[in-house]
């Protein structure tokens, strides 16, 4: 794995420590950080594709859309914590917000030579989530008992063996996609997971001029993206923004815990 040097500090897995008597325990600390369970999050925000299939969450390397109100929602739950995202994800990011600031960014990439300034790399979901836990030396004040998952489709899909929870905004809205997210309602009707909270659905708040533009551009993303997937959209129409009815947040957790895979201990 790389550790990016342009970070506060680095992460070394604390030494073992060997031969405690029985009755070290018996004066233990059971609220100390270190024997806090660790959680694994993940979140996303999902919308429908133009054919119908739910869970559509990017199209050429972004977001359709533009929804602010999920940015607040996604910032408050993440910072500080370490997020793990894939070289995508990572990639998407605008240079001057990467990495995500108040938060340990850690990307995945197969690729052994990719650097991503201020964050680590490593190379598979396992590696990300050991890293992840480890406190950071000297501390960097990040949280590590939580850790969240962003992005994209297949890190998704490699996390969700390991996740206790999911956090979903649902946006009403069909857009062009081509990545998607795990299908969580159908693992609802299989009984793997269920919801456990919900908001109501929720009106966009009318947003400004500029807030537009970038709406209008990343639909012009996706009509792209759509031109050349064989769609009807010319990538020369002048795009609409996508056009969103409401959204809602949608909080899911394992039905049995004890299904959650192990990579951490």
């Amino acid at each position: 794995m790389e550790h990016d040097s342009s970070r506060s500090g680095y992460h070394e897995p604390k030494p073992e420590q060997v031969g405690r008597e029985e009755n070290d325990w018996e004066n233990e600390d059971l609220h100390d950080d270190d024997l806090r369970p660790i959680v694994v999050n993940l979140i996303w925000a999902q919308a429908r594709s133009t054919d119908g299939r739910e869970g559509a969450i990017g199209v050429g390397g972004g977001m359709p859309w533009y929804l602010p109100e999920d940015l607040k929602h996604f910032k408050s739950l993440t910072i500080s914590h370490p997020v793990i995202m894939g070289r995508k994800t990572w990639e998407s990011l605008s240079e001057k917000r990467r990495p995500l600031p108040n938060r340990d960014n850690i990307v995945i990439s197969s690729n052994p030579q990719y650097r991503a300034s201020g964050a680590t790399v490593v190379d598979s979901m396992e590696a990300a989530l050991d890293l992840a836990r480890q406190e950071s030396i000297p501390d960097d004040g990040i949280e590590r008992n939580e850790l969240w998952v962003i992005g994209g489709g297949q890190v998704f899909a490699d996390a969700l063996p390991y996740a206790h929870r999911v956090f979903v905004t649902d946006i009403d809205a069909e857009v062009a996609a081509d990545v998607f997210a795990p299908d969580i309602e159908q693992l609802v009707r299989d009984g793997q997971w269920r919801r456990v909270s919900e908001t109501g659905w929720m009106q966009p708040k009318q947003v400004s001029p500029k807030i537009k533009a970038i709406a209008k551009l990343g639909t012009v993303h996706a009509n792209q993206a759509q031109h050349t997937a064989g769609g009807t959209t010319s990538e020369t129409q002048d795009p609409q923004p996508v056009a969103i009815r409401g959204y809602r947040f949608v909080d899911y957790e394992r039905t049995d815990p004890q299904s959650v895979r192990q990579a951490m201990i």
